[in-house]
């Protein structure tokens, strides 16, 4: 690994090398996260995706967190679809691994939600997250941008929660805080 990863995100693809983004970095470029994503492979280890450096993270000069946690996945095109935590508006990105890497601007998500809020995909290409104001919200990640819905109010967000997918496809939600770094609820 090239890059300092601290509370990044690793995800598995689908030809099984490894995904990662995010995380605080050790660098000197001005930036508090890392950019640039890396992919692991079983037959040859890291490498760089030095053409798919992350906007959001390479600008945030203005401590909006973007490289805490990241939220990525893989829809079913086999495409990585990659959500920026926190700020409303956040940038959502398409990332591909092929050659150096690159990467597209493909929306932003309209909700705010704390950097260790959960998500979880649910279903094929249907990803459930809970904002700051306890409303979970669905994004549809299989088109050409994402396709975001309000769907059920909680009333409390449920931050350090965890979201766990149940063998009938239900969504239990375990823990977490509607006050963040306490055990308040």
């Amino acid at each position: 690994m090239q890059y300092a990863r601290w509370y990044g995100t690793s995800i598995n693809l689908p030809n099984g090398d490894i995904f990662v983004i995010g995380g605080k970095s050790g660098d000197t470029r001005g930036t508090r996260g890392s950019p640039i994503p890396e992919v692991w492979s079983p037959e040859s280890g890291f490498r760089s995706l030095d053409g798919a450096e992350v906007p959001a993270i390479a600008n945030d000069l203005s401590n909006n967190d973007h490289w805490w946690y990241p939220y990525c996945y893989v829809n079913s095109s086999g495409e990585i679809i990659c959500i920026m935590p926190s700020r409303r508006n956040a940038a959502v990105y398409r990332v591909d691994v092929g050659g150096q890497g690159s990467i597209e601007s493909i929306g932003t998500k309209p909700f705010t939600a704390h950097v260790r809020n959960p998500s979880v995909m649910y279903r094929i290409d249907h990803v459930l997250f809970i904002d700051d104001d306890g409303w979970l919200w669905d994004s549809d990640i299989s088109g050409k941008t994402p396709v975001w819905k309000k769907k059920y109010e909680l009333g409390r967000t449920r931050t350090n929660g965890c979201f766990v997918l149940l063998p009938d496809g239900r969504v239990a939600i375990v823990g977490g805080s509607g006050v963040p770094g306490t055990q308040e609820d």
